[in-house]
C-alpha cells in the first residue's frame, strides 16, 4: 500500500479541508510533517494573541470596582493572613495598656469622649467641729454649697488635675490640687478656720429652763449649730460699723426669734425659746365674746373672730387636738325661732385664716366630741319630743369632705360620749311604739353600729380609761371593756363612781383627766404602753377643757375666785406657767338630760 491510502485511512485531527492540503502536498512524507508543524506554530501564536487581545478588553473593567469593594477584599486578604492579623491586634493592645496606664493621656481620652465623675465632702468648723452649711465648694467650673449637714455633692466633673476651693465669710479660704478619678470621689473632710467674730449662744426651754441641743443660730449668710452642751459658736465676718449683730434663732418645735447682740456682748448670750403652737382661747375682756391667739408664753396676742355681742354665757368652744379647726357653739348670729327663742348656731373655725363656717342652727347643740376630722354633736329641735320623736339628733360633720350626716336620732339621749374613737349612746324607751336596742355603739361614719345591751340604759360612766361601767332599767349594773368591746354584769353596785373626760395626746401615747380631790384639781397623765399613771400638777379651780402641746405639754385652765385662767406644764417635770387670763368657756362636757 502506498503512502497516499495510508494518510487517508489516519487522517490528522483537523477539519476536512486541512486534510485535502495535506494530501495536496505530495507523496514526500517529510514535506508534510514540516507543513503540520508550521499550521500548528500559526494557530499557537493566533491563540496567544487572541488571550492577550481579551486581556487588554478586561482591565478598564476591573479598574472599575468601587472603593467599598476594594476595601471589602483588602480587609478579607488583611483576615485571611494569620500573622498580620493577631499582630495588629496585638500591637492595638499594647498601645491602649500603655496610654492609659499614663493618667493624662488616660483622662485626655475619657474626657474627649465626654466620661465625666462625681465628687462629695463635708465641711465643718475647726473650732465648735459643727458642720457648716452654706458654704461655697468649687472644683473647676463646678460649684455648689453644703447643706444642712455641711456636706456638698458635685458632678459632671472632667478627669484628672483640678482645683478645690473652699470659701465662706469670716473663714479661710482654703485652696488645694486635687485628683478628680473614674466614677464617685469622696474626698477627706475639711474643717475651716474662723477668720472672723466669734459669737457665744446658748437657747433654753422657756417652760422647762432645760437647755436646747438641737438649734441653730443664722446671721446673714453664716450659719452655726449647737453641740451637745447646747453651745452655738456662731462666726459672723467683721463688723464695719458699730451696729449690732442681728441673729435668728431656729430650734425644731419651737418658735423662731430674732435677737440683736451687740458686739461688746459677743461671749455670753443666753435665751429662752418658746414652743411653737399657738393656743386659741374665749375672752369677754372688751365686752364682748372674742376668740384669741397667743403664744405660749402669753405674748403676742391678737383677735381671731370678734364677738358680735349676741352671745349668751353658755357658749361652747373646742379645738380639734390634730388640725387648726375649732367648733364654735353660740347665739352670735341672733337667730331666733317663731316663738322668740334665741337659737343657737354651730360654726366651724378655721383658727389659720380666721374665718367661719356656718354649719347648723338649733334650739340647743352640744358638743360631744372630736374624733380625727369628724366633728360630733347631739342638736335637739324646739318641738315637743311627744310630737317629734326624732327631736334629738346626733350629727357627724367631717371637716375634710364639708359632709354632714344624722347617725343616730331620737326622742331623746339618756346618755352619749365618745371614746376610743366611737361614740357610745343610750336613748331612752319614751314613745316607742315598737321594742328596739337602746344602748349602742357607732363608729363616726355612721356605717359600723352594734347594739352593747338590749335594754333601757340610764347612765354611762367612764371611770377608767378602758372601762365604761353603766346601769340598766333592772337596777342592775355592767361594766364595758373599751379594748375587747365585751360586757358583763357586775355583782352589785360599784363604790364612789365617778365619770371623767379623757384628752389622748397627738401621738395617742398618753391621756390625761382631771380629778377632784380634797377640794383640788388633780391632773393626772397615763402612759397608755406602759399603764403608769402620775400626777402632773393639784391646785384649787383646776379644771377642763385640757388641750396637748405635743406629747409632752398640756395646758389646762384654773377657775376660782381669784382668777380665770390658762397654764402650760410640762408632763415630765417643772412648775406650770401662765399663759394669759381667759373668760370660762367649756368645750366638751358630761352629757345631761335635755
Amino acid at each position: 500500500m502506498d503512502n497516499t491510502q495510508k494518510d487517508s485511512q489516519n487522517p490528522i485531527d483537523g477539519d476536512s479541508n486541512n486534510s485535502q492540503k495535506q494530501m495536496s502536498l505530495g507523496p514526500d512524507s517529510n514535506q508534510n510533517d514540516d507543513t503540520v508543524n508550521a499550521v500548528n506554530d500559526i494557530q499557537r501564536s493566533d491563540s496567544d494573541q487572541m488571550l492577550r487581545n481579551q486581556d487588554e478588553q478586561m482591565e478598564p473593567i476591573v479598574g472599575k470596582l468601587t472603593f467599598k469593594a476594594r476595601l471589602k477584599n483588602r480587609l478579607r486578604a488583611f483576615w485571611d493572613n494569620k500573622i498580620l492579623r493577631y499582630g495588629t491586634i496585638s500591637a492595638i493592645v499594647i498601645i491602649t495598656v500603655v496610654l492609659f496606664a499614663v493618667p493624662v493621656v488616660r483622662y485626655g481620652l475619657l474626657n474627649a469622649v465626654g466620661v465625666k465623675a462625681k465628687a462629695s465632702i463635708a465641711i465643718t468648723d475647726k473650732d465648735s467641729n459643727q458642720p457648716l452649711k452654706k458654704v461655697k465648694i468649687s472644683i473647676g467650673e463646678i460649684s455648689t454649697e453644703t447643706d444642712e449637714s455641711g456636706n456638698a455633692a458635685l458632678s459632671q466633673l472632667r478627669l484628672g488635675r483640678s482645683t478645690l476651693t473652699i470659701e465662706k465669710l469670716g473663714y479661710e479660704t482654703v485652696s488645694r490640687e486635687i485628683n478628680v478619678g473614674l466614677g464617685k470621689n469622696n474626698f477627706d473632710p475639711v474643717t475651716l478656720k474662723s477668720t472672723g467674730v466669734q459669737i457665744y449662744i446658748r437657747l433654753f426651754d422657756w417652760l422647762t429652763g432645760q437647755v436646747i441641743t438641737e438649734a441653730e443660730a443664722e446671721s446673714g449668710e453664716n450659719s452655726a449649730f449647737a453641740n451637745q452642751e447646747g453651745l452655738i459658736l456662731l462666726t459672723v465676718p467683721p463688723p464695719s460699723d458699730d451696729k449690732p449683730y442681728k441673729v435668728n434663732l431656729i430650734a425644731d418645735n419651737y418658735l423662731t426669734k430674732t435677737v440683736e447682740i451687740g458686739q461688746s456682748n459677743i461671749i455670753d448670750n443666753k435665751f429662752e425659746m418658746v414652743a411653737s403652737p399657738s393656743r386659741y382661747f374665749v375672752s369677754k375682756r372688751e365686752g364682748k365674746f372674742d376668740i384669741y391667739r397667743s403664744d405660749l408664753d402669753g405674748k403676742n396676742e391678737q383677735v381671731v373672730i370678734k364677738g358680735t355681742g349676741n352671745e349668751r354665757d353658755d357658749l361652747r368652744f373646742s379645738v380639734n387636738p390634730g388640725n387648726n379647726l375649732a367648733a364654735l357653739v353660740s347665739t352670735r348670729d341672733g337667730d331666733h325661732n317663731e316663738s322668740g327663742y334665741l337659737l343657737s348656731g354651730l360654726h366651724l373655725v378655721d383658727l389659720e385664716k380666721a374665718e367661719l363656717d356656718w354649719l347648723d342652727l338649733a334650739e340647743r347643740i352640744e358638743l360631744v366630741g372630736w374624733i380625727n376630722e369628724y366633728l360630733i354633736y347631739v342638736r335637739v329641735g324646739a318641738a315637743d319630743s311627744g310630737n317629734f320623736p326624732q327631736r334629738q339628733q346626733m350629727v357627724s360633720y367631717n371637716t375634710k369632705t364639708g359632709e354632714s350626716k344624722v347617725i343616730a336620732a331620737t326622742d331623746s339621749f339618756n346618755d352619749v360620749l365618745a371614746t376610743h374613737g366611737q361614740i357610745f349612746y343610750a336613748t331612752s324607751d319614751s314613745f316607742k311604739e315598737n321594742p328596739e336596742p337602746y344602748f349602742f355603739r357607732v363608729d363616726p361614719t355612721g356605717v359600723q353600729k352594734q347594739v352593747v345591751i338590749n335594754r333601757v340604759t340610764w347612765n354611762i360612766f367612764h371611770p377608767n380609761y378602758d372601762k365604761l361601767v353603766f346601769q340598766t332599767n333592772d337596777s342592775k349594773w355592767h361594766e364595758y371593756d373599751l379594748e375587747d368591746n365585751t360586757t358583763q354584769q357586775l355583782d352589785g353596785s360599784p363604790g364612789g363612781l365617778n365619770s371623767f373626760i379623757f384628752s389622748n395626746s397627738p401621738q395617742s401615747r398618753k391621756t390625761a383627766w382631771v380629778e377632784q380631790r380634797d377640794g383640788k384639781g388633780v391632773l393626772i397623765v397615763k402612759d397608755l404602753h406602759s399603764n403608769e399613771e402620775k400626777i402632773v400638777h393639784k391646785a384649787p379651780g383646776l379644771t377642763l377643757p385640757l388641750h396637748w402641746i405635743y406629747d409632752d405639754m398640756i395646758v389646762f385652765r384654773v377657775s376660782n375666785d381669784q382668777e380665770s385662767a390658762d397654764y402650760v406644764i410640762n408632763i415630765d417635770g417643772g412648775a406650770p406657767k401662765k399663759i394669759s387670763d381667759v373668760s370660762n368657756i367649756k368645750g366638751i362636757l358630761r352629757w345631761f338630760y335635755y
